[in-house]
């Protein structure tokens, strides 16, 4: 049984524990803060103003910590927080660039994609006018090969320069 002015044992813990890992009372809800309630609620005021001043020393002290941080290395935090911001944004502005120069990369292959599709259209169309056309050009046609007088030697020969064209290796 404790006395009048005795503080009770779980005043002590808690005000022991304040002293050695403040860090656990920092953040909210804190680790202690069911207990420190229940001492709010239930303990005598001798028990509440003496926990009450372990907690306001604690959080001078801390103070202390941040003020004596901010006094040695507030300055140079400040500058390296703003160098990161700064090479974010940066990093920001080539992310873009190098995204804008893959979109017209990809627009120049579209492009070149549907010409060549045109083309290929184009002479596809060629050859549905020449075998519309039948045979009766057969000997136009053979005549202006110089590799073969036959009809069908001429169609493959329209064939191949079409799919050279369409590769880029011959232009027609």
């Amino acid at each position: 049984m404790r006395t009048v002015h005795e503080e009770h044992s779980l005043v002590t813990l808690l005000v022991k524990r304040m002293i050695s890992h403040p860090e656990e009372f920092h953040s909210s809800p804190f680790r202690w803060h069911e207990f420190i309630a229940i001492v709010q609620e239930f303990g005598s005021e001798q028990d509440k103003d003496t926990l009450n001043a372990a907690h306001n020393r604690m959080r001078m002290d801390h103070a202390y910590e941040d003020a004596m941080d901010e006094l040695l290395n507030g300055d140079e935090r400040r500058v390296e927080h703003q160098q990161t911001v700064q090479k974010q944004l940066l990093d920001n502005r080539i992310q873009r660039a190098i995204s804008n120069k893959h979109m017209v990369a990809q627009q120049a292959i579209a492009d070149q994609c549907m010409q060549q599709a045109y083309s290929l259209s184009s002479l596809g169309n060629s050859l549905d006018n020449v075998l519309a056309q039948g045979p009766s050009l057969s000997g136009n046609l053979a005549q202006s090969n110089p590799l073969s007088g036959s009809y069908t030697d001429t169609l493959r020969s329209l064939l191949r320069r079409g799919e050279k064209r369409l590769r880029g290796i011959d232009t027609v």
